[in-house]
């Protein structure tokens, strides 16, 4: 394909990006989500310099962004497309180490039409920044070695951040420090040099958010949110639950069987159920805090202990729902006009049907690849892009029953970037002969 051409594809998907960013600012109003009352109320906490009411929940990351445009949703809104379109371009540049430009824009062209991310954007919640963060560290981890220390160093700093703006990117340091060891694992001078260089964030950002919380809560926890919620792999199992735990069992029995029907009609949404025990406990006079929270995680515990085959059995479940793919839309967010929800309905399903197909591939593709002849720099962004996937997905798993999808978000770009990778490894070995790719045979960092 000629490079002018390339070039106007490239334009024109990025385009298409633009306009359906645009398309929501006129049609659709920002999405003030369940979970935004507790980034505001730790970002209140943050501009009044008070933490009396600080429950540990949330990490710093996403209130300092939502302090920073003044709470203003529309200006939160606005910054989330241009995170999603800079997302854009990193999944294009990161393609661009890895296949032909020839493929990299069907790529491109293929994250412009995914509306599930401008939706996800237009949400008052972690998403899009998250997104872009972890990108931006996967760019510098993989960049050339021309400059290592700065480039890891700035993957450090990315990946730190990324953690504070959503603890599940905690995953990120430990990810790249043991994929680096392995790289470079002959050299041990500067295997260690790049290993402080890359912690020295994570200790920093991640180890002193751990010390703050240790000094306003009594304990060394980034987060204190997948404690309690570790029940929902459970919750078929609570009748067998130790009667110490008196009331909050019953809470969460009384739950199971008023929710059942509901959670069963929103296909297995378990988060009914701790909702609404939520609410059964507080009407009970329990306080919603630390201490009730530690009560439901030892039930859980204690659950898993009786049953450990059971609670496998919903870390698979959970894990397989990681790779579902997730759009939020409201229909109430839209203008007056009923036409344009059920539109993106219909335009939403063969967009789902390409991203399902592309988890597919994604994991078919992970038997196969590591025998596949390729440059090292190609094998070391793939080997970055499955370790983190498959991270995520499993550590999600096991703490999380529901929203897996929607928790796999901001690692779908990287999902696609390796089927796009794996696709090209095969075309250049089965199809035309040497039509090589971008990259060039030389260690990274």
């Amino acid at each position: 394909m000629k490079l002018k051409t390339t070039t106007y594809l490239c334009a024109a998907s990025l385009l298409v990006a633009v306009v359906v960013r645009l398309a929501l600012l006129v049609t659709y109003r920002p999405l003030y989500s369940n979970d935004s009352p507790s980034y505001a109320a730790l970002a209140h906490m943050i501009q009044a310099g008070s933490f009396a009411d600080y429950d540990g929940r949330r990490t710093p990351g996403y209130p300092l962004f939502m302090w920073l445009l003044h709470f203003n949703n529309q200006w939160i809104r606005f910054a989330q497309y241009l995170c999603g379109l800079l997302s854009i371009l990193l999944i294009y540049v990161l393609a661009r180490q890895a296949v032909p430009r020839s493929q990299a824009w069907v790529l491109l062209m293929f994250m412009g039409i995914s509306i599930q991310f401008p939706f996800y954007e237009s949400m008052i919640q972690t998403e899009a920044p998250a997104m872009l963060v972890m990108l931006g560290s996967l760019y510098f981890f993989v960049a050339p070695a021309s400059r290592p220390r700065c480039n890891l160093a700035m993957a450090g700093v990315l990946a730190a951040s990324g953690a504070l703006i959503r603890p599940h990117l905690v995953i990120l340091p430990p990810i790249y420090l043991a994929i680096y060891a392995l790289q470079n694992r002959r050299n041990v001078r500067q295997r260690l040099g790049g290993l402080l260089v890359l912690a020295l964030p994570a200790v920093l950002l991640v180890g002193g958010w751990i010390l703050f919380n240790y000094n306003m809560l009594s304990r060394a926890t980034f987060t204190t949110l997948p404690r309690a919620d570790i029940i929902a792999h459970m919750i078929h199992y609570l009748p067998d639950a130790d009667e110490k735990f008196g009331q909050v069992k019953d809470a969460y029995i009384e739950a199971y069987a008023a929710m059942k029907d509901k959670v069963e009609a929103s296909d297995d949404n378990r988060c009914w159920y701790t909702t609404y025990a939520g609410q059964l406990l507080r009407q009970r006079g329990f306080a919603i805090n630390l201490a009730l929270g530690d009560t439901i995680h030892d039930m859980a515990m204690d659950l898993i202990k009786k049953h450990p085959f059971g609670y496998l059995k919903n870390v698979i479940y959970a894990w397989l729902r990681f790779w579902r793919v997730h759009i939020i839309v409201y229909e109430e967010c839209f203008a007056p006009n009923a036409g344009l929800y059920r539109a993106v309905m219909w335009l939403w399903l063969p967009i789902k049907g390409l991203w399902l197909v592309v988890n597919g591939l994604f994991l078919a593709f992970l038997p196969i690849w590591p025998f596949l002849s390729m440059s090292s720099r190609r094998r070391f962004l793939l080997v970055t892009l499955y370790g983190l996937v498959l991270a995520a997905s499993l550590s999600q798993a096991l703490t999380q029953y529901f929203d897996n999808a929607r928790f796999a978000v901001p690692f779908q770009p990287l999902v696609a970037i390796a089927v796009a990778m794996v696709g090209a490894t095969l075309f250049e070995r089965f199809g035309k002969s040497g039509a090589g790719g971008a990259l060039h045979d030389q260690n990274p960092q």
